[in-house]
């Protein structure tokens, strides 16, 4: 009866020592990856104050500056999406919601918000062809929101340096993504703003996304 007792007890310290483990194994990666995401945050942040300086000299040498400007952003653009689709990773992960987490959200919708106020500024005052897309978003019981990423992902694979995304997650209760919402009047989800002009509150399709792009540059696509 003793030997059973102490087999029984084997067992359930065995099956708790791998359970607790596997606890313990899953928080140190979330600490990891959220260490390392946020120095790449706060690198992607030394990134935004250099371009945003250049964007500022642009008043001595517009010429030079536009074309170092648009050189430079082919070379952060790629970083950024590595890092966007990583928090749309991380936000799959409720059980990685910690107030550590909400807060590297918010610093990186920061970031996007300064890199979307940039991206304006290049387009307006150096004649830059390519389309800023505001994807707004909600995490809550938004099926087609999900759908819509999928296809805004589409258009940025096939149109790298031309159909730039600036997801925001609407419910982040960042007062600045409140301001923009108020800004284009959006009460609906999922919502698009290209250039900070035509705005769409509803699911727009791979379809009506071509037809889109075809109204704003003249039927310069194939699709058109």
């Amino acid at each position: 009866m003793a030997r059973k007792v102490r087999k029984h007890l084997v067992v359930f310290s065995t099956s708790l020592a791998i359970f607790l483990s596997g606890i313990f194994i899953g928080l140190f990666i979330n600490e990891v990856r959220q260490s390392d995401f946020a120095k790449r945050i706060e690198e992607m942040e030394i990134e935004m104050s250099n371009l945003q300086f250049i964007s500022l000299v642009s008043q001595f040498n517009q010429n030079f500056t536009c074309h170092y400007l648009t050189n430079y952003l082919k070379e952060l653009i790629p970083k950024l999406n590595k890092l966007r689709f990583e928090i749309i990773s991380l936000e799959k992960e409720e059980k990685i919601y910690t107030e550590e987490y909400k807060q590297l959200d918010k610093q990186f919708t920061l970031t996007r918000l300064r890199y979307w106020f940039l991206l304006e500024n290049i387009r307006k005052n150096c004649d830059a062809n390519f389309t800023i897309v505001l994807f707004f978003y909600t995490t809550k019981d938004c099926f087609l929101c999900e759908q819509q990423g999928i296809i805004t992902s589409i258009f940025e694979e096939r149109f790298p340096h031309f159909f730039l995304v600036v997801p925001l997650r609407a419910d982040s209760e960042i007062s600045s993504v409140n301001i923009l919402l108020q800004t284009f009047n959006i009460t609906k989800f999922p919502a698009l703003v290209f250039n900070g002009e035509k705005v769409y509150q509803e699911f727009v399709s791979k379809e009506k996304m071509q037809e889109i792009l075809c109204e704003l540059y003249n039927s310069t696509f194939e699709f058109c």
